[in-house]
């Protein structure tokens, strides 16, 4: 693959990590979900709850009423390409910094967690002092609360191209039990993958809805729908950080790659009988459509123009029979590009 750039965005979704209690909660019948446009971005019934100040979905994640959730679930939301590589995190003083309720090593470890990852343009920095990118903090300031049964809540980047914002913490999580060192240090590591775009990787496995944008990472003809290892794996309040998996790190990796390749999938030269989903980085054209060419035997085929940037776009073998060229412009931007070549044939 050949990219050429003069400025790079990155975008992913738009979600928020947290709970509730049951005597704030109504849940949304399926009018009530259609009044409200969640019919728009593919939600299922049984998974919204009506917070008052916020909606609960799927269990673990917050929009907030305010928000233009109907867009924002649509596209890929994540951090850009100036943003990710220097994201600064501090540790509001509501986070004591002695004593079982103190949070500092277990977010410093995290950070260096993520930071380790060799081939991935994530980069966290803890600050002591001055303006920060997510502020880890109590819990206190959310309406509601956590609930009792939850330890913390992070937000996903909200639409323009920065992390989510916070990383709330339940210190008074399960009765005041003890967190261990190891499960503090999971927790920060997942809710850190929030903030910069990740969804729970079981989300399909658990039946959860799937979104515009929401597709798994494809960075090779076949990855699993679902890895019981990785750190983005849901309801894991208890569970103790035992690294990234595998698969994390290979979609860490193609998410946010060190290098400036777009095109995830498929890799040049591929050769296939099957539909193919072409699939790129939506980080890369952050806020922006973007043009396709796309190419058979040298010969132009499709041109779309304004394409809304969701990740993905699917190829029939019954069109194509041959060799594809797609390229993939910025449509604000065209030298932000990328090319891949393929084979596509008719089985």
């Amino acid at each position: 693959m050949k990219t050429n750039f003069k400025s790079i965005f990155l975008l992913a979704l738009s979600i928020t990590v947290v709970s509730c209690n049951d005597d704030e909660t109504t849940k949304l019948n399926d009018n009530q979900i259609s009044d409200v446009g969640f019919n728009q971005i593919n939600f299922g019934g049984k998974n919204i709850l009506d917070m008052k100040e916020y909606y609960l979905v799927e269990g673990d994640m917050i929009i907030d009423k305010n928000d233009n959730y109907s867009r924002n679930y649509y596209t890929n939301n994540l951090v850009s390409n100036t943003k990710i590589n220097n994201l600064k995190v501090i540790i509001d003083s509501s986070i004591p910094t002695t004593g079982t309720d103190s949070w500092h090593t277990a977010v410093a470890t995290a950070i260096n967690h993520w930071n380790n990852i060799t081939n991935s343009k994530v980069s966290f920095t803890l600050i002591q002092s001055g303006v920060a990118d997510i502020t880890i903090k109590s819990d206190t300031f959310l309406s509601p609360m956590l609930p009792n049964g939850v330890v913390a809540g992070a937000p996903t980047p909200p639409g323009n191209c920065n992390p989510g914002s916070y990383i709330a913490i339940n210190l008074d999580y399960s009765n005041n039990v003890n967190v261990t060192e190891l499960q503090k240090v999971f927790t920060i590591v997942h809710e850190l993958g929030h903030t910069i775009g990740f969804r729970h990787t079981d989300w399909k496995v658990q039946n959860e809805s799937s979104l515009p944008g929401d597709n798994p990472i494809q960075y090779a003809a076949y990855v699993p729908e679902s890895d019981p290892y990785s750190v983005m794996i849901s309801s894991t309040s208890n569970w103790s950080f035992q690294g990234f998996s595998a698969i994390d790190v290979k979609s860490i990796e193609a998410l946010y790659p060190i290098n400036n390749d777009i095109i995830i999938f498929p890799q040049e030269g591929y050769n296939t009988a099957y539909t193919l989903t072409v699939r790129w980085s939506p980080m890369f054209f952050c806020n922006e459509l973007v043009n396709i060419k796309i190419y058979l035997d040298n010969v132009l085929i499709e041109n779309i123009t304004g394409y809304q940037n969701v990740g993905f776009y699917n190829l029939n073998s019954n069109t194509y029979d041959g060799d594809v060229r797609f390229e993939i412009y910025s449509q604000s931007n065209p030298s932000l590009n990328d090319t891949v070549n393929f084979f596509l044939y008719k089985d």
